[in-house]
């Protein structure tokens, strides 16, 4: 005598081991996601770092003053230096990481020819659930960059 056994199903080992596959992989995605935006707007905020620091030297080295000016509206901000004829390097931030605010300076921010800012300037920028500030004290210039925290208010 023949006994058939029949597979018509799956067993309950089985369904568990699937799902705890699923949920695995799904968990590892969601946090590349995350640490990517994350990644991306410290970039941006060192690439700002670099730009301001660059813009405050170029004051010194010219003798007169050069400006950042920032548009939240374009998510630009344009280097300006010179009288006549103005020079203009136009900075866009990347894709997804925005301009949130400038305060401290009405959206303008000179470095005078000794290098100091005209007024004490935070600047947020944000992508995802991140944003990141970056401040210019005045005393001297200093420019600095805070690590990005989680924020929910700019999603």
């Amino acid at each position: 005598m023949r006994k058939t056994i029949n597979n018509r199903g799956v067993t309950l080992i089985e369904l568990v081991i699937t799902l705890a596959i699923i949920t695995i992989i799904s968990g590892v995605v969601i946090m590349s996601i995350g640490s990517n935006d994350r990644r991306v707007l410290n970039n941006t905020a060192l690439a700002l770092q670099a730009d301001l620091q660059y813009t405050q030297r170029r004051a010194m080295q010219e003798g007169q003053p050069v400006g950042v000016q920032f548009s939240v509206a374009e998510n630009v901000y344009r280097i300006r230096s010179g009288n006549i004829p103005v020079t203009e390097e136009i900075r866009t931030m990347p894709e997804g990481v925005r301009l949130r605010s400038v305060s401290g300076t009405g959206y303008n921010l000179m470095f005078h020819p000794r290098g100091t800012p005209s007024a004490a300037t935070t600047i947020v920028l944000s992508k995802g659930l991140y944003t990141q500030e970056i401040t210019v004290i005045p005393s001297g210039g200093r420019v600095r960059v805070y690590e990005p925290i989680r924020d929910t208010r700019y999603q």
